[in-house]
């Protein structure tokens, strides 16, 4: 029988992770006990709800082995983690992963999350005079640096007939990027959900273009992942509780108020946040189809071509594990 409960990890647990650096980027939270040699370490964000589901879902009924969990702000730190040899499982954005296996991460994926394209959402004011993209010349458009976003507002100018030239880029993390749209000192922000929703939510924010116009270029795929060594020692672990965070999201894309519920329990997130994540942006897992595979090299390709990355990043069939296919 398998019991959760929120415990502090074990001291020579807490000195491996201090030692590995990462024990100021996640937070350990709730194990799910059964035989102490029997471990499974896992990375969980708050609009991921992997945890959540999983309880809500009742997919974290009697697993036959200990889950820890440590909680991640964002997909670098995450993959910090991986580095340091302190997770076995995890999930980050595509762009993201695509770097940290560049730069020789032990992560690989092994399924994708996607979503629909409201995904990431380029956003103006409500009385803005902005309409289309190309009204952007000349005006202040916040991104966060260096990643998919960066890589869709590109593409969307390029779309537009406009180039990086004809806009002032202010490059911002999602959290000084809120305050800065909100008292207008920016003209437009591309982001990505929750921030998306909260800006629409709080600020009356009109959404002018999406991921669908950038699908052949940014995918803004999700990338579900497991560390290359863990594999072989942990695979059955590993195939089984992918299996039941598959089930436990398929059952809340079909149980949105109690699914969003939990999440917003789990993550702090306001409830109406954490239900337009499933309802608005539809985060289904799907297989290592062709055509997943090939949307993080036409990510490598744009960043090269546009000059974000200095030398291509090619051959990336060493970053995909085929070994746990989503059922049905």
């Amino acid at each position: 029988m398998t019991a959760s409960r929120s415990t502090a990890p074990r001291s020579a647990q807490r000195r491996r992770l201090l030692l590995a650096g990462t024990a100021s980027l996640a937070v350990p939270f709730i194990a799910t006990k059964a035989r102490a040699a029997e471990v499974l370490r896992v990375g969980d964000m708050n609009a991921i709800g992997w945890k959540a589901f999983l309880e809500a879902s009742g997919e974290g009924k009697d697993i036959p082995y200990e889950i820890q969990w440590s909680r991640f702000p964002a997909g670098q730190p995450e993959h910090e983690a991986f580095n340091a040899g302190a997770l076995d499982v995890g999930q980050t954005g595509d762009t993201v992963f695509l770097f940290a296996y560049a730069a020789g991460s032990p992560a690989r994926a092994v399924s994708a999350i996607t979503f629909a394209p409201r995904f990431i959402e380029l956003l103006v004011q409500p009385d803005s005079g902005i309409r289309t993209v190309a009204d952007l010349k000349g005006r202040k458009l916040a991104v966060n640096a260096g990643g998919g976003p960066q890589l869709m507002a590109y593409g969307l100018l390029e779309q537009a007939g406009l180039t990086a030239k004809d806009v002032q880029f202010v490059f911002l993390n999602p959290l000084d990027a809120k305050p800065a749209f909100a008292s207008r000192a920016v003209d437009a922000w591309l982001t990505w959900a929750p921030y998306s929703s909260l800006a629409i939510e709080q600020n009356g924010a009109r959404p002018i273009a999406d991921l669908s116009q950038t699908q052949a270029l940014y995918s803004g795929n999700n990338f579900v992942l497991v560390h290359k060594d863990a594999v072989q020692p942990k695979q059955a672990l590993i195939s089984d509780f992918l299996a039941r965070a598959t089930r436990a999201q398929h059952w809340a894309l079909n149980n949105v108020d109690a699914a969003a519920a939990a999440l917003s329990r789990e993550s702090k997130l306001d409830l109406k946040i954490a239900r337009s994540i499933l309802s608005d942006f539809v985060p289904t897992p799907v297989n290592l189809t062709p055509a997943v595979r090939q949307s993080l090299q036409a990510s490598a390709d744009g960043f090269l071509r546009y000059g974000m990355i200095k030398q291509p990043v090619a051959n990336l069939a060493g970053a995909f594990d085929t070994r746990f296919p989503i059922a049905g």
